[in-house]
Parts: C-alpha cells; sequence; structure tokens
C-alpha cells in the first residue's frame, strides 16, 4: 500500500487479541515517518473506541506535527494541533468513517484526505464492521445474478438457490392462509 503496488483491496490480519497487531501497527507507523522514500505517504487509522486512539498516540510517540486527530470528541481531538490534512497520520473512529462515507466511496471524503488525495495506507483495528442491514427485495436480488454470473458464479448460484426458496416460501405461506380462510369459511356455513 505504501509503495502504491498493492491491489486496492481488504488485507486482513486474522490473529488472535494480544499477539501484536496493534505494536506491529505502531512500528509500521513510525518506520513509515522515517522513510525517505515515502515522505509523501498518508496513513488513517480507524479504531472502534475513543481510548483506543489515546493509548496508541501515546505508546507510539510520535510528533505532534505528523499525526491528528479526528473524532466527534474536541478533548479527543486536541491530542494534536495539526490540521488533519496536513498530518500524515490521522486517527479516527470507525463511527466517523462510516457516517462521512454513507453517501459515497472513501475517495470522495475530503476530511480524510492528505494533501488534498486519498490517504493510501488504511487501518481498521480489531472489529471489521464496516457494513449495515440493508433489506432488498426478491426483485433486487434476481438483478444480480446476470453481473455475477461470469465473475463469481457460485454467488449467482446463490441468489438462484435463494429464489427458489423464496418462492417456495410464498407458495406455502399463500397455501396457510388458503386453508385458514377455508377453514373459516366452512365455520360460517
Amino acid at each position: 500500500m505504501a509503495e502504491g503496488t498493492a491491489p486496492s483491496s481488504f488485507y486482513l490480519s486474522s490473529l488472535d487479541p494480544g499477539v501484536g497487531k496493534t505494536t506491529s501497527l505502531s512500528h509500521f507507523v513510525r518506520h513509515l515517518l522515517g522513510s525517505e522514500h515515502h515522505s509523501d505517504v498518508a496513513v488513517l487509522l480507524c479504531f472502534s473506541q475513543l481510548d483506543e486512539i489515546e493509548h496508541l498516540v501515546e505508546e507510539m510517540e510520535l510528533d505532534q506535527a505528523d499525526f491528528a486527530v479526528f473524532t466527534s470528541k474536541d478533548e479527543v481531538n486536541g491530542l494534536s494541533s495539526t490540521p488533519r490534512g496536513e498530518a500524515r497520520i490521522l486517527f479516527t473512529t470507525q463511527a466517523m468513517v462510516r457516517r462521512r462515507c454513507r453517501d459515497g466511496s472513501f475517495n470522495d471524503a475530503e476530511v480524510f484526505h492528505f494533501q488534498c488525495k486519498p490517504r493510501a495506507v488504511r487501518v481498521w483495528d480489531e472489529t471489521m464492521l464496516p457494513g449495515e442491514v440493508v433489506s432488498i427485495t426478491t426483485d433486487q436480488l434476481a438483478s444480480l445474478r446476470g453481473p455475477l454470473r461470469k465473475s463469481h458464479p457460485a454467488l449467482a448460484e446463490l441468489i438462484e438457490h435463494l429464489e427458489a426458496a423464496s418462492a417456495h416460501f410464498f407458495i406455502c405461506v399463500v397455501l396457510v392462509e388458503l386453508l385458514e380462510l377455508i377453514k373459516a369459511t366452512n365455520a360460517l356455513m
């Protein structure tokens, strides 16, 4: 990511808590800041809790000019006076990223940019819950089959199975309602 050669994707470090992911992140950030070859590379660090930000800022012992904090709490933001767009390291909360990216892409969220460009390295620490519950109709689900058939055939097949199951469920519900209607009609006679 820092070199600009990694494909734009999600990279997961699936390790148990307490084995050193955050410590590794801390060392990586300090090394990146000291690298002459990466002076234009910026990092966004997203955490679920404000105290995680405060702890990491203290642990990393960063120069105030190198980082900024962007949360909904002024006292946490006050850990650095450096403007967000000028700080190579930006600490924020996952909730802030979700709020600011709700109506567009991360690249459109200028509040997270460094020198007017999206940050190259983005870290979402610990919890990976960037999604929201979304309800779609069976017609919307069916419209995904075509676009997915070539790139993700197993997913397209799963959608077909879900459609079939949904149709069977609908038929069963209609039959149950019809039987109840017949029973009600018979009771009136």
